[in-house]
Protein backbone atom coordinates (compact mmCIF):
# COMPACT_ATOMS: atom_id res chain seq x y z
CA UNK A 1 0.00 0.00 0.00
CA UNK A 2 1.68 3.63 -1.03
CA UNK A 3 2.33 5.82 1.67
CA UNK A 4 0.51 9.39 1.94
CA UNK A 5 3.39 10.89 0.48
CA UNK A 6 3.82 8.73 -2.11
CA UNK A 7 -0.22 9.08 -2.93
CA UNK A 8 0.54 13.17 -3.18
CA UNK A 9 3.52 12.65 -5.12
CA UNK A 10 0.95 11.09 -7.86
CA UNK A 11 -1.17 14.00 -8.39
CA UNK A 12 1.25 16.95 -7.41
CA UNK A 13 3.40 18.67 -10.31
CA UNK A 14 6.60 17.74 -11.81
CA UNK A 15 8.63 19.99 -9.19
CA UNK A 16 6.78 19.10 -6.04
CA UNK A 17 7.20 15.28 -6.53
CA UNK A 18 10.77 15.83 -7.08
CA UNK A 19 10.98 17.61 -3.72
CA UNK A 20 8.54 14.98 -1.82
CA UNK A 21 11.25 11.97 -3.25
CA UNK A 22 14.37 14.26 -1.46
CA UNK A 23 12.37 14.16 1.83
CA UNK A 24 11.24 10.99 1.75
CA UNK A 25 15.21 10.05 1.33
CA UNK A 26 16.65 12.45 3.33
CA UNK A 27 14.00 11.56 6.32
CA UNK A 28 14.30 7.61 6.07
CA UNK A 29 18.53 7.76 5.94
CA UNK A 30 17.93 9.81 9.50
CA UNK A 31 15.75 7.07 11.07
CA UNK A 32 17.08 4.01 9.95
CA UNK A 33 20.88 5.37 9.73
CA UNK A 34 20.30 6.74 13.38
CA UNK A 35 18.82 3.38 14.73
CA UNK A 36 21.95 1.47 12.88
CA UNK A 37 24.20 3.59 14.64
CA UNK A 38 22.20 3.34 17.87
CA UNK A 39 22.33 -0.40 17.26
CA UNK A 40 25.97 -0.50 17.26
CA UNK A 41 26.51 1.99 20.25
CA UNK A 42 24.73 -1.00 22.28
CA UNK A 43 27.02 -3.42 20.81
CA UNK A 44 25.16 -5.14 18.67
CA UNK A 45 26.35 -7.69 16.24
CA UNK A 46 26.74 -6.28 12.13
CA UNK A 47 23.34 -8.40 11.31
CA UNK A 48 21.34 -5.98 13.08
CA UNK A 49 22.78 -2.92 11.16
CA UNK A 50 22.17 -5.15 7.77
CA UNK A 51 18.48 -5.43 9.05
CA UNK A 52 17.86 -1.98 9.85
CA UNK A 53 19.42 -1.41 5.80
CA UNK A 54 17.18 -3.46 4.44
CA UNK A 55 14.26 -1.73 6.12
CA UNK A 56 15.31 1.39 4.78
CA UNK A 57 15.18 0.23 0.70
CA UNK A 58 11.92 -1.52 1.65
CA UNK A 59 10.62 2.17 3.05
CA UNK A 60 12.56 4.05 0.18
CA UNK A 61 10.96 1.25 -2.38
CA UNK A 62 7.24 2.61 -1.03
CA UNK A 63 7.96 6.28 -0.70
CA UNK A 64 9.40 6.68 -3.83
CA UNK A 65 8.08 6.46 -7.29
CA UNK A 66 9.59 2.88 -8.22
CA UNK A 67 8.73 0.06 -10.21
CA UNK A 68 11.45 -2.38 -9.04
CA UNK A 69 10.57 -6.03 -10.80
CA UNK A 70 12.60 -8.96 -9.26
CA UNK A 71 13.32 -12.11 -11.74
CA UNK A 72 14.54 -14.57 -9.48
CA UNK A 73 15.93 -14.63 -5.78
CA UNK A 74 19.63 -14.47 -3.88
CA UNK A 75 20.62 -17.98 -3.35
CA UNK A 76 20.94 -19.10 0.37
CA UNK A 77 24.56 -19.94 -0.64
CA UNK A 78 25.86 -17.34 -2.41
CA UNK A 79 28.21 -15.45 -0.58
CA UNK A 80 29.04 -12.90 -2.49
CA UNK A 81 26.97 -10.68 -4.87
CA UNK A 82 28.28 -8.81 -8.22
CA UNK A 83 25.91 -6.61 -10.01
CA UNK A 84 26.59 -3.82 -12.70
CA UNK A 85 26.64 -0.67 -12.01
CA UNK A 86 24.12 2.23 -12.77
CA UNK A 87 23.15 4.63 -9.99
CA UNK A 88 23.39 5.25 -6.41
CA UNK A 89 19.62 4.03 -6.92
CA UNK A 90 21.12 0.28 -7.45
CA UNK A 91 21.54 -0.46 -3.70
CA UNK A 92 17.90 -0.21 -3.46
CA UNK A 93 16.53 -2.97 -5.03
CA UNK A 94 19.86 -5.25 -3.86
CA UNK A 95 18.87 -4.34 -0.25
CA UNK A 96 15.35 -5.29 -0.91
CA UNK A 97 16.00 -8.52 -2.14
CA UNK A 98 18.73 -9.93 0.57
CA UNK A 99 20.19 -8.41 3.46
CA UNK A 100 23.95 -7.75 2.81
CA UNK A 101 26.87 -5.44 3.37
CA UNK A 102 27.62 -3.46 0.93
CA UNK A 103 31.25 -2.37 -0.58
CA UNK A 104 31.12 1.71 -1.08
CA UNK A 105 33.47 4.46 -2.77
CA UNK A 106 35.15 6.20 0.29
CA UNK A 107 33.92 9.44 -1.26
CA UNK A 108 30.59 8.59 -0.45
CA UNK A 109 31.65 8.42 3.60
CA UNK A 110 32.49 12.15 2.88
CA UNK A 111 30.02 13.25 5.69
CA UNK A 112 31.19 11.68 9.04
CA UNK A 113 27.59 10.39 10.38
CA UNK A 114 26.93 9.29 6.69
CA UNK A 115 30.06 7.30 6.91
CA UNK A 116 28.83 5.99 10.57
CA UNK A 117 25.63 5.29 9.31
CA UNK A 118 26.61 3.11 6.87
CA UNK A 119 29.34 1.76 8.51
CA UNK A 120 26.89 0.21 11.17
CA UNK A 121 24.41 -1.04 8.47
CA UNK A 122 27.52 -2.81 7.38
CA UNK A 123 29.49 -0.93 4.52
CA UNK A 124 33.27 -1.23 3.84
CA UNK A 125 34.58 2.16 2.23
CA UNK A 126 37.31 1.57 -0.24
CA UNK A 127 39.51 4.73 -1.55
CA UNK A 128 39.71 3.65 -5.32
CA UNK A 129 43.02 4.93 -6.14
CA UNK A 130 44.72 2.93 -3.24
CA UNK A 131 45.97 -0.86 -4.16
CA UNK A 132 46.63 -0.93 -0.24
CA UNK A 133 43.10 0.26 0.48
CA UNK A 134 41.59 -2.38 -2.23
CA UNK A 135 43.56 -5.37 -0.84
CA UNK A 136 41.80 -4.06 2.48
CA UNK A 137 38.40 -3.82 1.49
CA UNK A 138 38.48 -7.16 -0.42
CA UNK A 139 39.80 -8.56 3.01
CA UNK A 140 37.32 -7.03 5.36
CA UNK A 141 34.37 -8.56 2.59
CA UNK A 142 35.95 -12.28 2.43
CA UNK A 143 36.19 -12.33 6.02
CA UNK A 144 32.57 -11.12 6.43
CA UNK A 145 31.42 -13.58 3.96
CA UNK A 146 33.64 -16.44 5.58
CA UNK A 147 31.62 -15.70 8.89
CA UNK A 148 28.62 -16.60 7.70
CA UNK A 149 27.60 -12.89 6.09
CA UNK A 150 26.58 -11.85 2.74
CA UNK A 151 28.11 -8.59 1.00
CA UNK A 152 27.16 -6.92 -2.64
CA UNK A 153 29.70 -4.93 -4.85
CA UNK A 154 29.95 -3.60 -8.15
CA UNK A 155 33.23 -4.99 -9.63
CA UNK A 156 32.91 -2.52 -12.57
CA UNK A 157 34.10 -0.13 -9.89
CA UNK A 158 31.97 2.72 -11.24
CA UNK A 159 28.74 3.79 -12.82
CA UNK A 160 28.00 3.74 -16.75
CA UNK A 161 25.57 4.29 -19.11
CA UNK A 162 26.65 2.42 -21.81
CA UNK A 163 24.96 -0.78 -23.56
CA UNK A 164 25.81 -4.38 -21.49
CA UNK A 165 28.51 -3.25 -18.63
CA UNK A 166 32.12 -2.49 -18.01
CA UNK A 167 34.80 -5.27 -17.55
CA UNK A 168 34.78 -6.71 -14.72
CA UNK A 169 37.59 -6.18 -12.25
CA UNK A 170 39.36 -9.60 -11.23
CA UNK A 171 40.33 -9.08 -7.55
CA UNK A 172 37.21 -10.10 -5.29
CA UNK A 173 36.41 -13.44 -8.31
CA UNK A 174 39.96 -14.84 -7.63
CA UNK A 175 39.54 -14.06 -3.55
CA UNK A 176 36.37 -15.91 -3.64
CA UNK A 177 37.71 -18.36 -5.60
CA UNK A 178 40.78 -18.84 -3.30
CA UNK A 179 38.47 -19.58 -0.59
CA UNK A 180 35.72 -21.51 -2.53
CA UNK A 181 32.62 -18.92 -1.85
CA UNK A 182 29.91 -19.00 -4.11
CA UNK A 183 29.22 -15.72 -6.45
CA UNK A 184 25.85 -14.71 -7.45
CA UNK A 185 25.72 -12.01 -10.49
CA UNK A 186 22.74 -9.86 -10.84
CA UNK A 187 21.69 -7.53 -13.80
CA UNK A 188 20.40 -4.43 -12.91
CA UNK A 189 18.66 -2.57 -16.20
CA UNK A 190 16.99 0.54 -15.90
CA UNK A 191 14.81 1.93 -18.94
CA UNK A 192 15.10 5.49 -18.74
CA UNK A 193 17.78 7.07 -20.10
CA UNK A 194 17.99 9.58 -17.12
CA UNK A 195 17.86 7.29 -14.69
CA UNK A 196 21.86 5.97 -14.93
CA UNK A 197 24.21 8.22 -13.04
CA UNK A 198 27.96 9.05 -13.87
CA UNK A 199 30.25 10.47 -11.94
CA UNK A 200 30.69 13.94 -13.45
CA UNK A 201 26.82 14.66 -13.00
CA UNK A 202 25.92 16.55 -10.05
CA UNK A 203 24.06 14.04 -7.54
CA UNK A 204 21.25 16.45 -6.36
CA UNK A 205 20.94 17.63 -9.73
CA UNK A 206 20.04 14.27 -11.38
CA UNK A 207 18.36 13.00 -8.18
CA UNK A 208 15.76 16.00 -8.42
CA UNK A 209 14.99 15.71 -12.48
CA UNK A 210 14.70 11.85 -12.12
CA UNK A 211 12.04 12.08 -9.68
CA UNK A 212 10.08 14.88 -11.20
CA UNK A 213 8.44 11.39 -13.22
CA UNK A 214 5.98 9.68 -11.90
CA UNK A 215 7.52 6.25 -12.29
CA UNK A 216 11.33 4.87 -12.59
CA UNK A 217 11.40 1.30 -13.27
CA UNK A 218 14.50 -1.21 -12.20
CA UNK A 219 14.57 -4.66 -13.70
CA UNK A 220 16.58 -7.04 -11.31
CA UNK A 221 17.72 -10.18 -12.01
CA UNK A 222 19.26 -12.49 -9.69
CA UNK A 223 21.58 -15.23 -10.99
CA UNK A 224 22.99 -18.91 -10.52
CA UNK A 225 25.44 -19.04 -8.13
CA UNK A 226 29.04 -19.45 -9.32
CA UNK A 227 32.05 -21.66 -8.09
CA UNK A 228 35.38 -22.79 -9.20
CA UNK A 229 39.21 -22.14 -7.77
CA UNK A 230 40.25 -20.42 -11.22
CA UNK A 231 39.09 -16.34 -10.48
CA UNK A 232 39.50 -15.02 -13.65
CA UNK A 233 37.00 -18.18 -14.91
CA UNK A 234 34.98 -17.11 -12.47
CA UNK A 235 35.24 -13.14 -13.15
CA UNK A 236 34.38 -14.10 -17.05
CA UNK A 237 31.88 -16.32 -16.22
CA UNK A 238 30.06 -13.84 -13.95
CA UNK A 239 30.45 -10.53 -16.51
CA UNK A 240 29.32 -12.80 -19.46
CA UNK A 241 26.35 -13.76 -17.80
CA UNK A 242 25.61 -10.20 -16.61
CA UNK A 243 26.00 -9.11 -20.27
CA UNK A 244 23.89 -11.68 -21.97
CA UNK A 245 20.91 -10.79 -19.49
CA UNK A 246 21.01 -6.87 -19.58
CA UNK A 247 21.03 -7.53 -23.50
CA UNK A 248 17.87 -9.74 -23.03
CA UNK A 249 16.47 -6.91 -20.92
CA UNK A 250 17.12 -4.18 -23.23
CA UNK A 251 15.41 -6.59 -26.07
CA UNK A 252 12.30 -6.83 -23.64
CA UNK A 253 11.94 -3.25 -22.37
CA UNK A 254 14.40 -1.41 -24.62
CA UNK A 255 15.90 1.72 -23.35
CA UNK A 256 14.14 5.22 -23.81
CA UNK A 257 11.24 2.76 -25.12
Amino acid sequence: MASFTARVAEIAPPRVRAALALWSVLRLTLWYGGRACWAQRRRMDVETGERWAARWAQSVGRRLPLDVRHCGVAAPSAAIIVANHRSYLDVVPLLQGTRCGLLAKAEVGAFPWFRKACSAAGTTFVARNQKQSRSAARRALIERAQAGGRVALFPEGTTSATAGCLPFRPGIFHDAASVGLGVQPVALHYPDTAAPYVDDDHMLSHFLTLFRRRSVRIHVVWGPVLRGDDGERLRAEAERWVQNQLAALAAMDPVGG
